[in-house]
């Protein structure tokens, strides 16, 4: 919980939330803003988009997957929509290009999308001791980047740079991580 509070973030993207009513309830009470959630069966999966106050003047919820695999968040900031999609994709590749086709849908011009893909876009985005396998489900992710006109930021900021991130939440702390 700490690492929520003491986050400077505008706009935080949570996967694997793993929340239960006290959790959510716990967020609520320390986050300035607005929560909006998408809890998996039981204690599984999860994701959360959690917006302080005063970033837009309405915020509204879209889409609420019930597998607490995708949420879909609309903001209004002078006149323009904006629209927020965490994703915590699974790790079967049917289940994933499922999320990533419903994903597809909700995407528009004003667009973020954020979250564990559980792809491995380039190779670049993986480190020496592991490998870059096929996966069918990787060609709906540059499908919907072309026909969207979207673009994978960090990537195109960092070219040829081989690295990837990992954030989670160890004793309730957020602790972050970059792997070279």
């Amino acid at each position: 919980m700490r690492g929520i509070q003491e986050n400077k973030a505008e706009v935080l993207f949570l996967q694997e939330t793993k929340w239960h009513c006290g959790s959510i309830n716990k967020v609520k009470t320390h986050w300035k803003g607005s929560v909006f959630y998408s809890n998996g069966p039981g204690l599984a999966g999860g994701v959360a988009i959690l917006v302080r106050e005063g970033v837009f003047e309405e915020i509204t919820c879209l889409y609420n997957e019930d597998g607490g695999r995708l949420l879909v968040v609309e903001g209004l900031k002078r006149d323009r929509r904006y629209r927020l999609i965490n994703i915590y994709a699974p790790n079967k590749v049917m289940e994933r290009k499922r999320i990533f086709g419903v994903a597809g849908r909700w995407c528009n011009n004003e667009t973020i999308m954020m979250g564990d893909f559980n792809v491995i876009l380039t190779g670049d985005d993986v480190s020496d001791a592991s490998k870059f396998f096929p996966d069918s489900s990787r060609s709906l992710i540059y499908k919907l980047l072309k026909e969207r006109n979207m673009v994978d930021i960090w990537r195109v900021l960092n070219p040829k740079v081989k690295a990837f991130s990992r954030m989670q939440v160890v004793q309730e702390k957020l602790c972050h991580g970059t792997m070279c």
